[in-house]
């Protein structure tokens, strides 16, 4: 019992957070994505990624396809506003969640924004500000999604 609790303290010291306190996302292939990131730069690391831009309210967003982080499969939608990225939505591609208005349930929705607030956990990332912006497992009843949310700006906590 004693052995297996220092194991997991161990484990858990040597365990890395996927992004850094200064707004860096890590992904499991070593791409680097920053809050404040240049377009740019963000195009040159997203070679050979499936993505579509879309351009509302003045942002430029890129959504990704298929990403890698912490052995889990995410969708991610980047926003750049004036050329450079702001924001960061990462939604899980697990099957058992809906994927679509066809597959959509409330409770899937629930289920889901469960699971992204159990990953931020379990990958040490605590939800909240930070001096770059703030990092939240979001759901969002209007629009029927969740997704967590990496952002410049400083949200308000309940």
């Amino acid at each position: 019992m004693i052995i297996d609790e220092l194991v997991n303290f161990v484990r858990a010291l040597t365990k890395r957070s996927f992004i850094s306190k200064q707004g860096k996302l890590t992904l499991d292939n070593n791409m680097h994505f920053s809050i404040g990131m240049g377009l740019s730069d963000f195009e040159s690391e997203i070679v050979g990624l499936d993505f579509a831009i879309e351009k509302p309210f003045g942002m430029v967003n890129y959504r990704i396809h298929s990403v890698e982080l912490k052995n889990e499969r995410f969708g991610m939608l980047v926003g750049f506003h004036e050329g450079f990225l702001v924001s960061m939505a990462l939604f899980s591609k697990r099957p058992e969640f809906p994927q679509d208005w066809d597959s959509w349930t409330e409770e899937g929705i629930i289920a889901e924004k469960k699971f992204h607030d159990a990953f931020l956990a379990k990958n040490l990332v605590k939800q909240g500000n930070y001096d770059f912006g703030s990092i939240m497992s979001i759901y969002d009843p209007k629009s029927g999604g969740t997704y967590i949310h990496i952002s410049n700006r400083r949200e308000r906590f309940p």
